[in-house]
């Protein structure tokens, strides 16, 4: 029996769909990884999951559960850290393949020795993976199980021949065997199969010959067959039996090998020596293949091992092609190249890798159009498209009149990757299991640039912006500390400079994100194109990109002039519209700059140019700010603030005041809005223009929100239960609350809590608020108005909406901001708080003017008809305790005139305070 060319093209198919399975995303690989730490378990999986795998990870620490969990489940692969506190990665190793002999097994550790590396592999490790570099996990996963899967048909196939050879042995001991009777040195009788055998159609031809006649005159090993004859007769002799190997030949004169048994026996008296032969051709053929298929089993090792060995693909395939054209086995010349597709233009071949090619041909065939003459004429291959010319896939083309050819090999993974060239032999051609073999390692070649081209990529993408292409945040740390390096070793100036594009959250919220994205993209677009060569553009996020420069200019020294000299290069460049989608759209940005060198390190450099955007954008749109020392020292400050507002939060020192909302007419007090107030162990009392901000930019603004919204209905509730008239308690909502999609579920759960009836609260939200995702906010005013609630618009006319589009929301009331009431009197005819109380009153809603301090304001805002007013006149916000006084006395007088009501000492004034 022996091992057919069709055999081993099936092995290789069935591994190819095995291939194609682990990359099917609905495939599951089903992986057993011991690792004690579950962070970097989590670390693996979320490398896997990014690099496509459909895996299930089952974590493991101790010995115990890898034995049970090998004998009661099936796994596709092991995964072991190196430095485990509760095993040896030997033991670990050894017990894997002792209850698992096949099991792939990859060790993924930090810092792990060359010698251990090289150990583990001894000892049947498939493969280490540094946990530095992750991206290569998910194709040495890929690569092992495939690899495993050959394995496991490999032996399964030698189990097959070798029951195959024990088959045709007991075959040929029952009958088929040749089996000779010899007479004085002369066969005197044989039996049909011998006649079968010499092919010498009948068994009279055979009788009287001796044996040395159908033998040739030296066997193999150079010995005479003469001699040796006579020396195994005489072994024979002596042992009453001997065996051994020899070759006879046919009567077609091809010489085949046999196994020969002499016997001395005697027959009417007379010596014979009984001969029994069996025919070893199928068997010695049988060897021969597996010889051979060991031999490409070890070249498709090597193959593999270089694919580890070199960082660079051209690295590996000129090393792979100096592997493949040295096979003695194969009718090479060796001389080749391997072709790639080019990455810019597709329909070209680029010269990757080569092996002692003239230079002739380097000349003429480093870049070649696929289609027409794909190759110089003197490589004789002319084909007009790669992926259809049918001799591609045969491997070879050859011309009489020339003295060598090429044959030609594709390489492919999802579409064609290149081309693998090989010159032959003279007057030489490839028989199949030559291109069997080669269509085989073209195959790996193909996968290992797969994945070296799967790193390129999951590089690139994890150094670069995904929407802009452009460099990212991590690059450009990797980037600076040379460039760092570089600069306070010339003893330079240099600027790294942060823009962030100031309108992007309106463009976003009015045109959708589709249109913000594709601004973003042209924006980096035209930021390229201003580039020289010593500029470097990176879009670290969202609607921040950042600048450096490493051009050394003594008029960096003025480093205000210099940086505003190319911040306004930029803004010239941007400042030009874009037209996205029929949409023309303006932009300007916010600038922070920081230099080097500076008081820290590289690291350092992003953070201050990040603190000095940060106080660039708290400024008007388009302003630059220049790191200084003092900025890191607000920052500081900034932060121990939001860690004492943390504290204060969830040690309830926060307190509520309430100021009340008055009838102009007759000082009837007719609601009240609550304040939020912070008192401070050491600053004293904190406004909340300081510390709102900082809870919306932190996150905490929830729980501040939720806090305040469930005190105020609490103690509006408590009043009642006291006997005071009820009134409407009003609760400022910020934008990051109202737009939870939960605020409806929050709002019933605290009037539920507190037993607030819902007439009795009052929400107030600024324009900005109203006019972001209009439709949702529609929708919820509805619904709050559905259950009783109070909506009210806070600080109209400072945003930029109109009374008349505000018609969609079903408000209650109305409150005029105080820039339109402060300076009545002192050159402000009133002209724009006139129009808004008319507008508002046309639309029968209530309004609220906030910020009455004096006579001359309340007799305006009631010659106007203005339903209520609030502010000093009547009183400042106070706390509950004082304001249950007010609601004992019913009507409120001028703050000036009233009686009884002694502010205490502690009670926060309006003095450097806003409202909220």
């Amino acid at each position: 029996m022996k091992l057919r060319a069709a055999d081993v093209q099936k092995i290789d198919s069935q591994s190819s769909v095995q291939t194609k399975k682990i990359k099917n995303k609905h495939s599951e690989i089903r992986i057993l990884l011991f690792e004690d730490m579950a962070r970097d378990a989590e670390l693996v999986r979320l490398s896997l999951e990014n690099a496509g795998l459909n895996c299930r990870l089952t974590r493991i620490d101790n010995l115990a559960d890898l034995r049970g969990k090998l004998k009661e489940n099936r796994f596709d692969i092991v995964i072991s850290d190196y430095h485990l506190p509760n095993a040896n990665i030997n033991e670990v190793l050894a017990q894997t393949l002792e209850i698992v002999p096949n099991m792939p097994f990859i060790v993924v550790s930090g810092l792990v020795s060359e010698e251990e590396v090289i150990d583990l592999l001894k000892s049947g490790a498939r493969d280490f993976v540094s946990k530095s570099n992750l991206a290569r996990l998910a194709p040495a996963i890929t690569r092992e199980i495939v690899e495993a899967d050959k394995r496991r048909r490999w032996l399964e196939a030698e189990r097959s021949l070798r029951t195959s050879e024990k088959l045709l042995t007991q075959v040929m001991a029952a009958s088929e065997d040749a089996i000779v009777l010899i007479e004085n040195g002369r066969i005197s009788d044989c039996n049909a199969a011998t006649v079968t055998m010499f092919k010498t159609g009948t068994k009279n031809v055979l009788v009287g010959a001796s044996p040395l006649q159908y033998s040739p005159e030296v066997q193999p090993d150079g010995v005479s067959s003469l001699l040796r004859w006579r020396q195994n007769l005489a072994l024979a002799d002596k042992q009453s039996f001997f065996r051994f190997d020899w070759h006879f030949c046919r009567a077609d004169k091809k010489m085949f090998p046999v196994q020969v048994s002499l016997t001395p026996a005697q027959h009417k008296g007379r010596p014979l020596l009984h001969m029994t032969i069996v025919d070893m051709s199928e068997l010695r053929n049988l060897q021969d293949a597996q010889a051979h298929l060991a031999e490409e089993e070890r070249v498709i090792g090597e193959l593999l091992q270089l694919s580890f060995k070199y960082s660079e693909l051209r690295e590996f395939l000129q090393a792979v092609l100096s592997l493949i054209v040295t096979i003695p086995w194969l009718p090479l010349q060796q001389r080749g190249a391997i072709y790639l597709v080019d990455e810019e233009s597709v329909d070209t071949l680029r010269l990757a890798g080569d092996f002692q090619l003239p230079d002739s041909i380097l000349e003429q065939g480093r870049a070649i159009p696929i289609g027409g003459n794909c190759f110089p004429e003197n490589w004789v291959i002319k084909y007009s498209d790669m992926d259809n010319d049918e001799s591609l896939d045969q491997g070879h083309s050859s011309a009489s009149d020339l003295l060598s050819a090429y044959s030609k090999f594709p390489l492919r993974g999802d579409e064609l990757l290149g081309a693998m060239c090989l010159e032959l032999a003279p007057s030489m051609h490839f028989n199949e299991a030559n291109r069997s073999f080669l269509c085989r390692i073209a195959s790996e070649i193909s996968l290992v640039i797969q994945r070296f081209l799967a790193e390129q990529r999951i590089h690139y993408q994890a150094t670069h912006n995904e929407l802009t292409n452009l460099p990212n945040r991590r690059l450009l740390i990797r980037w600076a500390q040379s460039w760092w390096q570089e600069t306070v070793r010339l003893e330079k100036k240099r600027p790294l400079v942060l823009f962030e594009v100031d309108n992007l959250k309106q463009i976003n919220d009015s045109l959708g994100r589709a249109i913000a994205d594709q601004l973003l993209v042209a924006i980096g677009q035209r930021l390229s194109e201003l580039l020289n060569e010593d500029e470097f553009i990176s879009h670290l996020s969202g609607d921040l990109f950042c600048l450096v420069s490493t051009v050394q200019k003594e008029s960096w020294s003025a480093k205000s002039k210099s940086v505003q000299t190319l911040v306004e290069k930029i803004h010239n460049h941007i400042r030009q519209p874009f037209f996205i989608n029929e949409h023309e759209l303006h932009v300007t940005v916010s600038v922070g700059a920081a230099w080097v060198p500076n008081d820290g390190g590289a690291d350092d450099l992003l953070v201050q140019a990040e603190m000095a955007l940060h106080r660039a954008k708290s400024k008007i749109r388009g302003s630059v700010e220049i790191y200084e020392p003092h900025l890191a020292q607000d920052v500081m400050a900034r932060h121990f603030l939001e860690n004492d507002l943390r504290h204060a939060i969830n040690h309830q020192e926060l307190v509520l005041y309430f100021q009340p909302q008055v009838s102009p007419i007759d000082g009837t007090i007719k609601g009240c809005e609550s304040l939020l107030r912070w008192k401070h162990k050491e600053l004293g009392w904190i406004s909340p223009g300081q510390f709102i901000p900082i809870a919306e930019e932190s996150g905490l603004i929830f729980s501040l929100g939720d806090w305040v919204l469930e005190e105020a209905c609490r103690i509006a509730k408590s009043w009642q239960q006291s006997g005071y008239n009820p009134v409407p308690v009003a609760v400022n909502i910020s934008a990051e609350q109202f737009h939870q999609k939960n605020f409806l579920e929050i709002i019933c759960t605290v009037l539920s809590s507190t037993g607030l009836d819902p007439q009795w609260l009052e929400l107030e939200v600024t324009e900005s608020v109203a006019m972001q995702n209009a439709e949702e906010v529609v929708a919820v005013m509805h619904q709050l108005s559905q259950m009783g609630v109070g909506l009210a618009i806070d600080d109209f006319g400072t945003g930029y909406s109109s009374l008349s589009y505000l018609q969609a929301f079903p408000l209650s009331k109305l409150k005029v901001d105080r820039a339109f009431v402060k300076d009545l009197g002192a050159g402000d005819s009133g002209s724009v708080a006139r129009f808004i109380m008319q507008l508002a009153q046309s639309e029968g809603l209530k309004t609220v003017v906030e910020g009455v301090e004096t006579e001359s304001q309340r007799e305006f805002f009631c010659e106007l008809n203005c339903d209520l007013i609030q502010g000093y006149y009547y009183s400042p916000a106070v706390s509950a305790e004082h304001f249950v006084k007010l609601l004992d006395k019913g009507i409120a007088t001028p703050s000036n005139q009233a009686v009884g009501l002694k502010l205490s000492s502690d009670t926060p004034t309006e003095s450097g305070q806003s409202k909220d």
